[in-house]
Order: C-alpha cells, then structure tokens, then sequence
C-alpha cells in the first residue's frame, strides 16, 4: 500500500509539472523577450540623450532603461539628472528611489519616496513607495515604520488594485 502511496505521489507530481509546464515555458519566454529589449531601449534612449541633452523625460526613460537591466549606479546618475532638469516629477523620483535603494543609498531612497508620498496620495506611485519605504525601515531595524508602510501600502492596494508592471 505505500508502495502505491509512493507511485501515485510520484505520478500527480510528473503530472503537475507536465500541466504547468507550457504556462511556465510561456512566461519564462515573455520575460526573456522583455529582457533581451532593454539593451536595445538603451541606446536607442542614450542616443535621445545626445540629440536632447536638456530633456528630462530622456533622461528618465534611459534610467528606467539601465535600471531594469540591473545597472543601478548608472541608473541614478541618469534619474539624479532628469530630476534636476524637471524637478518633482513622480515617476522620475520613484525610480530614483528605486536607484538610490540598489545602489546601497538608504537616505536617498527614502527622501525620493517621501517625496512621491507628498506629492501623490492614492495612486500606484504612492503605494509602490509605501512598499518601498517599508522594505528600507525594515532592513534598518525600524519595526513600527515598516509595519506602519505596509498598512498604508495595503490600503491602497485594496482600493486602486495591483501595481502596474514596467
């Protein structure tokens, strides 16, 4: 009888994966295809750069561009300089924050998030920065703030639905 408890575990599990397999071989092609794009965005926005040396929103799109192929350092240099071409544009200071916090930059990070939070209040900006600020208190040791991100993280959640993807 375990013998058969053996055999039918081993069986629903080939199963299962045999099932999943084509969803899991689906999303895995998507996020490569989505990954493979980025270096390409990258010089198309680096030579928007060159042609537009003043433009805060290339600036931005090259960061998010370096940022999404895990060049952090690079990625804040380029989020630092469109904030200081446009000043206070949300997105531009939630990815910096997100730049700031890879790169090992706690104070950065949570002064840009702090920022969005006053600038947007129920938005997917403000939420992702409420879930951002939280992992920051979190790795610092600082219990109470990061629970108190959650929650507010959480309750936007409940009423403006899931984060968009990059």
């Amino acid at each position: 009888m375990n013998l058969f408890r053996g055999q039918l575990a081993c069986l629903t599990s080939v199963l299962t994966r045999c099932l999943l397999s084509p969803k899991i071989l689906a999303l895995e092609n998507k996020t490569s295809r989505l990954s493979a794009q980025w270096p390409k965005a990258e010089a198309e926005f680096r030579a928007e750069c060159k042609l537009r040396p003043g433009n805060a929103e290339a600036a931005y799109r090259l960061g998010v561009a370096l940022l999404q192929q895990g060049k952090s350092h690079d990625a804040h240099v380029e989020l630092k300089r469109s904030n200081e071409l446009k000043p206070d544009m949300p997105e531009t200071l939630y990815s910096l924050g997100k730049a700031a916090a890879l790169d090992g930059d706690s104070a950065a990070a949570e002064k840009s998030w702090l920022k969005v939070l006053e600038l947007e209040k129920d938005t997917s900006l403000a939420a992702q920065s409420h879930f951002g600020l939280a992992g920051l208190y979190r790795k610092q040791g600082k219990t109470a703030q990061a629970q108190h991100e959650m929650q507010e993280f959480q309750k936007l959640q409940s009423t403006i639905g899931p984060p968009r993807s990059e």
